[in-house]
């Protein structure tokens, strides 16, 4: 268990938000924070050409909304196919597979048949490639990380499409993720597991064309550089 693991350290390094534990106790552990680290492609990198042009079809004159990553009951899927259901200027592409054998993708298919978005919604149910993330990534407009409130960890998919510079549409919950979203003017930040306020925030992607967020910011803060010195530095001091 966590707590048996925790009882045999002397440093623990997370990735910028520690949630409240018991067995995370900084009198017995020195805990030291270091940020995720950027990787992902820019917008033009190699990218799968066939893939790239058919999400610019199915995108016609519409803003693109990315949902990308293992696919997770917290990431609130339904809401979000829901939410774009109200907004015909919007359409959805969640691409990734699911994070584990409880997750019933067909379960997100057969809803957006329901609700007759075949043409707004496309699931692209498979791990991607690198060049397929980047044809995903380079076609999106932004990207949407509309975790529960239930959701604590820091969010691998920020990393994945930082370098692309497009905004982010992210629930307003104790995480890393949102403290980072704030700190850095990276997108929306949106309260919890509430489709009216989901609705409103793509309603205002939707009009976002001067979107002007501090990635350089970002990027300087989440490098791989700053993050090994930060490692070398507390582990040199030890």
């Amino acid at each position: 268990t966590m707590r048996a693991v925790m009882s045999l350290m002397d440093v623990a390094f997370y990735h910028e938000y520690l949630p409240k534990r018991d067995y995370y106790d900084p009198k017995k552990v020195q805990f030291v924070s270091v940020p995720h680290g950027v990787y992902g492609s820019e917008v033009g990198s190699d990218a799968d050409k066939v893939l790239q042009g058919a999400l610019t079809d199915f995108k016609k004159q519409s803003r693109l909304l990315g949902a990308l990553g293992n696919i997770r009951a917290e990431k609130n899927y339904p809401m979000v196919i829901s939410a774009v259901q109200q907004l015909p200027n919007v359409r959805l592409v969640i691409a990734g597979s699911a994070a584990n054998s409880s997750i019933n993708v067909e379960s997100l298919t057969n809803e957006v048949k329901q609700r007759n978005l075949q043409d707004r919604v496309l699931i692209i149910n498979k791990y991607l490639t690198q060049e397929e993330l980047n044809a995903v990534a380079n076609a999106c407009d932004g990207f949407v990380l509309y975790y529960s409130a239930t959701f604590k960890s820091q969010s691998g998919v920020l990393n994945m499409v930082a370098q692309q510079r497009k905004p982010l549409l992210v629930s307003n919950i104790d995480s890393a993720l949102s403290q980072l979203t704030e700190k850095f003017n990276l997108g929306l930040l949106i309260e919890p597991d509430s489709l009216s306020a989901l609705e409103q925030a793509i309603i205002r992607f939707g009009d976002m064309t001067n979107y002007d967020g501090d990635w350089d910011g970002y990027m300087q803060y989440a490098s791989w550089q700053r993050h090994v010195s930060i490692a070398i530095q507390t582990m040199t001091r030890g």
